[in-house]
């Protein structure tokens, strides 16, 4: 032992340090993580996703670890690795409905080895054809912006069963409906 472990052996009195299953069981009670340490390790356990570039067994010996760290059961820890594959790998696995972290492992291994990768380019390219189109469309919007205001309510008139719209600015000058006669309504 070395550091503040060292001096901690060393301040017990003689007779604990000369039986170990009790310098043991008083090393775990002062050095055991705490009860909030083992929640957080728990929920990383839970909470870790396969890296897109993660292989199978990396991705296992990460999860393994952190399984042996909060003393999760072989169950827990199958399930906690199916929950973490990546979605490509994790269909195939359950499909196999592994019952052991072997056949799960020969499973997701399969799985890895056989997945077509669409890789980021096939993504990319639909990316920048989005962004074209958005860009297009803002730009036509932008050139044209054209819009009609009217500083008075256009005039509706009908005529013979005819309907004719004419703005103010169109009827300068001009008689409603070239001089007939019709309803005016406004």
């Amino acid at each position: 032992m070395k550091g503040s472990a060292d001096t901690w052996f060393s301040s017990l009195p003689t007779a604990d340090r000369a039986n170990f299953t009790r310098v043991t069981a008083l090393f775990e009670e002062k050095y055991a993580p705490a009860p909030i340490s083992l929640w957080r390790k728990a929920s990383e356990l839970w909470s870790r996703d396969q890296k897109p570039q993660e292989s199978v067994e990396e991705f296992y010996a990460s999860m393994s670890r952190r399984a042996s760290e909060v003393g999760a059961t072989a169950d827990m820890t199958r399930y906690a690795v199916i929950r973490g594959l990546r979605p490509e790998l994790r269909t195939y696995v359950l499909q196999q409905n592994p019952t052991t972290i072997t056949a799960l492992l020969d499973a997701a291994k399969i799985a890895e080895a056989t997945v077509v990768e669409t890789g980021p380019s096939v993504n990319s390219q639909i990316l920048q054809a989005i962004n074209r189109l958005e860009h297009k469309a803002s730009s036509d919007a932008i050139e044209d912006s054209r819009h009609v205001t009217f500083s008075r309510p256009p005039v509706i008139t009908v005529y013979s069963g005819v309907l004719s719209v004419m703005t103010p600015e169109d009827s300068l000058g001009k008689s409603c409906c070239n001089g007939k006669h019709g309803t005016s309504v406004s």
